[in-house]
């Protein structure tokens, strides 16, 4: 909508008996049957809506007057705000967690404790425990960055 003042060909300080006359004045010269514009008789009219009465006009004004400062708040809030960093991918965590597997717990630290505290009795070689902490190790390790990448969790599913 264009302003309701220069629809009207007055200025916005102007009385309200002036808009009372610019507007029979306007209508005069656009109403269709006096050989004027749909188009314009009924923007003559919406203007005339927003200022006629003292209530529409001060809720007009309060408006533009409020529309007014808010874009100017904005500017000067861009204007003075220090232009913001682009986001970034958050840097990768230094400390690497580690978890035990489970089948490490239930299978080979039982068959490890009993080959390497009880004597004489050896179910399986000290190379092979060896073997399987570093196994349990590498799987423990790759099931944590796993994780961090939003994989496979412990309790879902895929």
């Amino acid at each position: 909508m264009s302003d309701p003042y220069e629809v009207l060909g007055v200025p916005p300080g102007a009385t309200q008996d002036e808009l009372r006359d610019a507007y029979r004045r306007r209508v005069k010269e656009t109403h269709p049957d006096a050989g004027g514009d749909v188009k314009d008789f009924l923007q003559l009219q919406e203007a005339w809506k927003s200022v006629g009465s003292v209530r529409a006009r001060a809720a007009y004004d309060a408006a533009v007057r409020q529309a007014r400062e808010d874009r100017l708040r904005a500017a000067l809030l861009n204007a003075a705000a220090p232009p913001r960093p682009r986001p970034t991918q958050p840097p990768p965590e230094v400390a690497v967690q580690y978890r035990i597997p489970v089948w490490f717990w239930f299978f080979f630290f039982p068959l490890a404790v009993v080959s390497v505290l009880i004597p004489g009795v050896q179910v399986i070689s000290i190379p092979m425990i060896a073997l399987l902490a570093f196994v349990a190790f590498l799987a423990g390790l790759k099931r944590n960055r796993r994780d961090k990448q939003g994989g496979c969790r412990r309790g879902s599913r895929g």
